[in-house]
This record gives C-alpha cells, structure tokens and sequence, in this order.
C-alpha cells in the first residue's frame, strides 16, 4: 500500500477494556496514522498513533463552525462519520485517503485485504461504519450536501436526536452517505468476506454469514487475525478485523499483547483453548434481542 491512508477516531468517554490489545492491532499497521481525538489521552508507544486531547464541547463547537449543526450526545458521531474529511479537513489534506473506525475492533494484516489496486479502483473502501475509507477528494468530502437532492435536509438528519445511520447502507428506507455516492457517479468495494462481523443474537461467536455449529474464536499473532473452529480444527480464515459490537468489555487474561486468542468468554493466552470457553445451550440470548430491538424502535419513535 503506497498510498496515504490517515483514520480519524474522536472518542469520548471511558475506552472499552480492550483498547490496549486494539492499539497493539492498530499499531502492526504501521501504512496507516491513527489519529485520536478523545478526552481520554494514551501515551503510545506506537508512532503512527496519535492522540489529541478534545473534549466533547469542543468538538459540539468544531461542529457547529464546520458544518453549521448542533450535536447533542457522543453516540450521534456515528452519523457524523461521513463528515470528518469536511471536519477535520486540516489534519487530512497531504493524505490519499481518510477513513473511520468502532474501538470494538481488533485489526488483522490491512494491506493484505486493501492493496493498491483497490485503492485505484474505487472511492471509499467497505460500506460499513465500524470500517470505511474515503478518497480524499473535495466533492466526497462534502457529499452529504447531496442530501437535499433526495427531499431530506442535511440538518434534519445531523440535529436529530434519532440515529439515522447516515455512515452506512442499513435498509433501502433512508438516504445514507454511500447512496449518495453511488448516485454520484462514485464507485464503493463491497466485500463482507474479508471482515468478521460478530451476529449480536448469540452468546458464541458467530460472524454474520455463518453458520452456527462450530464453536468459532479468534486468534491474533503478530499483526494477523485468523478465526479459527473448535469443532472443525481444519478451518482457518485470515480476516480484515473482527467487530465485536455488543460483546464490549469482555475478561481479558493475556500476558503477550502480540500473541493471544479472543473466545466468548475472554482473551486468553495463545494455545489455551478449551472447551469451557464456549456457551452451549444458552447460547441464544432470545430475550436481551427482543428487548434491544424493541428498545430501538421505541428510541427512533421519540426522536422522530
């Protein structure tokens, strides 16, 4: 990977109990610039890791100077994502690409899954807001003005306390940022095969798209991610990352930060797996589903 690639990461508030073995991941990418704007500051030792000291009030009037809108709660940065090539505009301009990315994360081999041709190829890179890339262009960079073409106003989506999406293509009922730049005329890689989305129904791990027998954790080596079975020992998958979404904070007991595995029960020290690392007739969590989602729709019925 030649080009320059920088990821722009606000965060405020307590980091997850995962962020240093995250870090660690980030930091194996030595092609890319982790950028941090956070009221949490981490003294890394990594030198493509950087963090800026920010509250949220600041940012709430970075906003309102940059895009002319009012945020309320840190959670509705994910709608924001597509704008920070507009927002922090001053710390992107002598890169390629910018991009974003969730903290529940941890990252395998990058350049393996993003190369150049890739980057040739396309305008922004995955469709999801846990992990995308952009072109750093003018025109994509303020693409959700777009959103007044389509019968729904920037600020309407931006100021609202309902969470509209707006990083992602969630359904075909809302206008989202790659809609925009499809109709733009601009091309997305789209590839769910090469990151590791973790199914939020289930206790064990099962990424979106597969299937549910095979007792799956995750094992993380020196900058590679592979997803391993404890049922079939023949499988092995390298993947982009692993996104943990509601599985944040799990135990941590790992005394090598470049050589552990991930289970549903905690990270552990490489070679250590075994059986009791696994859920197994609770596996379905039936009532904590029912309950988010519903918890969700009574949110975006308030906020409407």
């Amino acid at each position: 990977m030649d080009k320059k690639v920088i990821m722009i990461i606000p965060y405020f508030g307590k980091f997850p109990n995962n962020i240093d073995l995250t870090l660690e991941s980030m930091g194996e990418n030595k092609e890319i610039k982790w950028l941090f704007f956070s009221d949490n500051i981490i003294k890394s030792k990594f030198k493509n890791i950087q963090f800026i000291y920010m509250s949220f009030e600041d940012i709430k009037l970075m906003i309102k100077k940059k895009i002319g809108t009012k945020i309320n709660t840190p959670y509705k940065l994910c709608d924001y994502k597509p704008l920070y090539g507009a927002i922090f505009d001053e710390y992107i301009k002598e890169y390629d690409f910018w991009g974003y990315c969730d903290i529940d994360v941890i990252f395998g081999n990058i350049k393996k899954f993003i190369n150049n041709k890739i980057l040739n190829n396309y305008d922004k890179i995955l469709e999801l807001g846990h992990f995308s890339l952009y072109r750093n262009e003018k025109k994509i960079n303020y693409m959700y003005l777009n959103t007044n073409k389509y019968g729904i106003s920037y600020k309407q989506i931006l100021e609202s306390n309902r969470i509209y999406v707006f990083d992602e293509n969630y359904s075909n009922k809302h206008i989202d940022i790659n809609f925009l730049l499809l109709k733009s005329g601009y091309k997305i890689y789209c590839n769910k095969k090469i990151y590791a989305d973790i199914n939020i129904k289930y206790n064990n791990f099962y990424p979106i798209n597969y299937q549910r027998k095979k007792q799956y954790y995750f094992e993380y080596k020196n900058g590679t991610l592979l997803m391993l079975s404890n049922v079939d020992k023949k499988e092995r998958t390298e993947f982009l990352y692993v996104h943990f979404q509601q599985k944040k904070n799990l135990p941590i007991n790992v005394a090598d930060k470049k050589k552990y595995i991930i289970t549903p029960k905690g990270f552990f020290n490489i070679n250590m797996v075994d059986n009791n690392m696994f859920y197994g007739i609770n596996n379905i969590k039936l009532f904590w589903y029912i309950k988010f989602r519903v918890k969700r729709k009574l949110k975006n019925i308030i906020n409407k």
